[in-house]
């Protein structure tokens, strides 16, 4: 079946005068997974891996929310390396995880609540 996921993205910007127009892009990709779902994970200041249901077993959609309102969450899929950061009341959409990744976290000063809603592709 066609169109069971949807994805809209859009990065606006207005300073000094200058702005950057907000493009709405939107995209409904297929579905071949069933499994979906959401969870909350308490990250601490010490590195670990994000715990989704033993039931994603196929490649998955991830959208992590930091509900922290004062700390950043790294994100990375090598140990030690973080390439993302998710600033406090941010998020981040990845939009394709290979079934063997594993996502490491790691909150700035003191332990964040992540909310993890995925999806099986």
């Amino acid at each position: 079946m066609a169109n069971e996921f949807t994805l809209t993205a859009r990065l606006a910007a207005s300073k000094g005068g200058s702005t950057l127009p907000g493009t709405t892009y939107n995209v409904s990709p297929s579905m071949s997974g069933t499994y979906m779902g959401y969870t909350t994970q308490s990250i601490g200041t010490t590195e670990e891996s994000l715990t989704l249901p033993p039931d994603v077993a196929t490649a998955y959609k991830v959208l992590l929310v930091n509900n922290d309102a004062t700390n950043y969450i790294e994100v990375g899929t090598v140990t030690t390396s973080y390439k993302f950061r998710i600033p406090p009341g941010e998020m981040l959409l990845i939009p394709y995880v290979v079934s063997s990744t594993t996502i490491y976290l790691k909150a700035n000063t003191a332990a964040c609540i992540v909310q993890a809603h995925f999806a099986e592709v």
